[in-house]
C-alpha cells in the first residue's frame, strides 16, 4: 500500500498549482477587460468636448433641417448615469423664415393660435430650455440606440397644419427610399 500512496501524492500536489493558475488567469483577464473599458470611457469623455459636439450637431442640423437650429451648450458625460452615456443640449430653437408659409396662412378657424411663435424675421417651430437623454453604451457599441432616460424642459411647440399636404414641420428633411 505504501507505493500506491506515494503515487497519488504527486498528482494532488500537481493539481493544486493548476487550479490557482486558472483562477489567476481568469482574474487577470477580467482585470484587463475592466481596465480597457475604463480607459475607453475616460478617452471618450476627454474627446467629446463641447466644441466638437457643437460641430456635430450643426453638421447634422444643416443636413436634416431646412431652417435654423440654434442652441447653447452641448455636453456628453460618461459618468452621470453610468454605464449609460448622458447627452444634454441647452436653449434649443428651430426656426424658419417668417415668409416661408405666408401663402398658406389665413387666420380662419385657427384664429390667434396660428400666430403663436411668429416673429418679424423668423417663425419658431419648436423651442425648449433643455434636452437631456441617457443612452445605453453597450447597445450603442452594437449599433443600436437604446434610450434609458429622456427629459425635455419647458418645451414650446408651434406646429401648424395648413391643409392635408402642408405643415410648418415640413422643414425637416427625412431620408426617403425611391422605389424603381
Amino acid at each position: 500500500t505504501l507505493p500506491k500512496v506515494i503515487m497519488e501524492t504527486p498528482e494532488i500536489i500537481q493539481n493544486e498549482p493548476r487550479k490557482k493558475g486558472i483562477f489567476r488567469r481568469i482574474l487577470g483577464t477580467l482585470l484587463w477587460i475592466v481596465g480597457i473599458f475604463v480607459v475607453l470611457i475616460l478617452t471618450l469623455q476627454i474627446i467629446f468636448t463641447s466644441s466638437m459636439l457643437t460641430d456635430i450637431v450643426n453638421r447634422y442640423a444643416a443636413e436634416y433641417v431646412d431652417g435654423d437650429v440654434n442652441f447653447g451648450e452641448v455636453d456628453v458625460n460618461m459618468f452621470r448615469r453610468f454605464p449609460n452615456i448622458s447627452l444634454r443640449i441647452d436653449d434649443v430653437s428651430v426656426t424658419y423664415p417668417a415668409d416661408k408659409f405666408d401663402h398658406l396662412e389665413a387666420a380662419g378657424p385657427q384664429g390667434e393660435l396660428l400666430y403663436q411663435g411668429t416673429g418679424e424675421a423668423a417663425d419658431t417651430l419648436i423651442a425648449f430650455e433643455r434636452f437631456s437623454a441617457s443612452v445605453n453604451l453597450m447597445a450603442l457599441m452594437s449599433g443600436k440606440i437604446n434610450i434609458m432616460h429622456m427629459r425635455l424642459t419647458r418645451p414650446r411647440v408651434y406646429a401648424h397644419s395648413y391643409d392635408d399636404e402642408n405643415y410648418n414641420w415640413n422643414i425637416f428633411r427625412f431620408a426617403t427610399t425611391e422605389e424603381e
